[in-house]
């Protein structure tokens, strides 16, 4: 099933419909004739079954060679609603959307009507003026991989050597690059199946407009209708068009890459236009210095200047659509000593860097073995660098493991005490591990973590795990160490594991008489209820005991006896690896 919808943030206009490519009667719907019925202004919102006829798709399906005007499916004007008026209806159809294993559906043929529908949006434009299309947000929801007509992706077994972030074909790169062309249409992607849909194919759509790619494992307590009302509500997040994003530095510097990549002018350097931004998207930009010479010795009374200029449309709270442009200027004094730079060292912020520069190295080349030879260098070389701060009764102490003395050598830098452990946690994320990860899995990894905030990111890197004694406390500890060791030893009887994706409450055997789950009155309650809308999509909750079939979501979470590879084990093991290759280090 292949679902079409498109909203507007701001009482303007909004189109919404479903694209099904299966045998379904035109007058079995009754849940949507009733659903037109309530609907105010007369404004239609249907799935666009309804509208097709069916003999004839089939015969176009058999074909291999479906060709649908969405003209023919319904007008642009059917297609309108208002987000405002009808966000109840809306949430009701959309809570309706589960894949029906008992349907034997032909064949999906997602980039044809994508490709329609943006027809039918130029066509009008031209037909207004060249009007463009601000605040258009086109939701689609697939369930199985767009198998027909145009930008139709192949099985993963008819390309197995694939690398699982790179598009098969440039289809949807196009149909995107469209879309910027009307000034503002933005297409979100939401999708439903444990299945292979080649998800990397069809995400540059998302990507290219500005919009969001949410993958979900299961249609078992779903956050999909929450996170739509997130995605369409203006009074959750800013939504602005047309961005123009200006980057300057000191003469001293420059900026060599952005992550993710962004468009650049041709014709004004660092000067970057991004179609459509949300107020919490994140951008990482990669700054070198120009010459070798940095900062010369006699500019270090003078800061190192970075300025950023962003300008962007929006609508105002009456609605009206205007043009906002913002300056923040930053300065960085310059420093001839490493243990100053290090000082100032935020480790949420390298890491995010870092891992966006993996995240591109994936992409490149498709080896991900390589991208973790890479942090483990990284790792290695950093450790060479601060080890002079090391006590030399503690470098040659042959009583202290390799593994200790990992931990003791960033222990005197505060700011870089967690890159260690970090630095494990993205090597056995599903993005890089060398253990077997579904491709679409990989694909939506590589496109959630390039643009969270540094704070998310984390979770995703590194679970943080909380203790409680009881539902009605706050932690008694935070960010335990991840651990069944640790867990076993701690007074605490319930814990909590976020990993961005997931919210996870474990109760332990020693819990006793407390409520499970907690209730929404108690202090735990409350904290559930503030993480489902901490960021801009829901977590799934998950509630599980100690030695139940849920548990292993918790198991997973403990990354320190987790394996790195198929030969080594576990954390220390990893710090005994960079030990025994810093020695090697150290000798050259």
């Amino acid at each position: 099933t292949t679902t079409t919808t498109t909203t507007s943030n701001h009482n303007t206009h909004s189109h919404s419909g479903n694209h099904h490519n299966h045998h379904h009667n035109h007058n079995s719907d009754s849940h949507n004739d009733n659903h037109n019925e309530q609907s105010t202004n007369n404004t239609k919102f249907y799935p666009f079954a309804r509208h097709i006829n069916i003999n004839h798709l089939t015969t176009l399906v058999e074909e291999g060679i479906p060709n649908i005007l969405f003209s023919d499916i319904c007008t642009l004007n059917d297609f309108v609603v208002e987000v405002d008026v009808l966000k109840d209806d809306i949430i009701s159809t959309i809570e309706s959307l589960k894949p029906n294993s008992e349907i034997k559906y032909p064949g999906s043929c997602f980039g044809t009507v994508v490709s329609s529908l943006i027809d039918l949006l130029e066509e009008h434009s031209v037909a207004a003026g060249n009007a463009e299309f601000a605040h258009v947000r086109v939701l689609n929801f697939l369930t199985q991989i767009p198998s027909l007509g145009s930008g139709k992706c192949l099985s993963q077994q008819m390309q197995p050597t694939k690398n699982p972030l790179k598009p098969s074909h440039n289809f949807y790169e196009k149909q995107g690059k469209r879309c910027v062309s009307l000034g503002g249409v933005c297409f979100d992607l939401y999708i439903l199946s444990s299945k292979f849909i080649d998800l990397a194919t069809f995400q540059p759509l998302a990507h290219i407009t500005g919009g969001v790619v949410l993958l979900y494992e299961d249609t078992e307590n779903i956050t999909l209708p929450q996170d739509i009302a997130r995605q369409v509500d203006p009074q959750l997040q800013l939504v602005g068009t047309q961005v123009v994003l200006r980057l300057r530095c000191s003469t001293e510097m420059s900026i060599s890459q952005t992550l993710p990549i962004l468009e650049e002018d041709k014709s004004v350097d660092q000067l970057y236009r991004i179609p459509f931004m949300h107020s919490n998207d994140f951008f990482s930009f990669d700054i070198n210095f120009t010459s070798g010479d940095a900062f010369s010795a006699t500019s270090f009374d003078v800061q190192g200047v970075i300025q950023m200029a962003c300008a962007f449309t929006y609508f105002d709270e009456k609605g009206r659509l205007q043009r906002h442009l913002r300056i923040h200027t930053f300065g960085y004094q310059p420093t001839d000593t490493e243990d100053r730079v290090y000082a100032g060292v935020k480790s949420d912020i390298v890491m995010s860097l870092l891992c966006r520069k993996v995240l591109k190295n994936c992409y490149d080349s498709g080896n991900f073995a390589q991208s973790r030879e890479l942090l483990f260098d990284w790792l290695t070389l950093l450790a060479s660098r601060v080890i002079t701060r090391i006590p030399d009764n503690e470098l040659g102490n042959p009583m202290i493991a390799n593994s200790e003395l990992i931990s003791r050598i960033f222990y005197y830098h505060h700011s870089l005490r967690l890159f260690p452990h970090l630095i494990w946690c993205l090597i056995l994320n599903p993005i890089i591990a060398e253990t077997s990860v579904h491709a679409d899995e990989r694909a939506y990894l590589y496109t959630l973590l390039r643009t969270l905030s540094p704070e998310a990111l984390i979770k995703c890197i590194r679970p943080q795990i909380n203790g409680y004694i009881g539902i009605d406390g706050s932690p008694i500890e935070r960010d335990f160490p991840l651990s069944m060791n640790w867990i076993e030893k701690s007074k605490a009887n319930i814990f909590t594991a976020d990993n961005f994706r997931h919210f996870i409450i474990f109760y332990t055997q020693k819990v006793g008489n407390i409520p499970f789950p907690p209730t929404s009155s108690s202090f735990l309650g409350g904290e559930i209820e503030e993480r489902k809308h901490l960021y801009i999509t829901s977590p799934k909750i998950i509630y599980c005991r100690d030695e139940d079939s849920q548990s292993r979501h918790f198991q997973v979470c403990l990354l320190n006896d987790s394996k790195i590879d198929s030969k080594s084990f576990g954390y220390d093991t990893f710090l005994g690896e960079v030990a025994s290759e810093l020695s090697k280090v150290i000798k050259k």
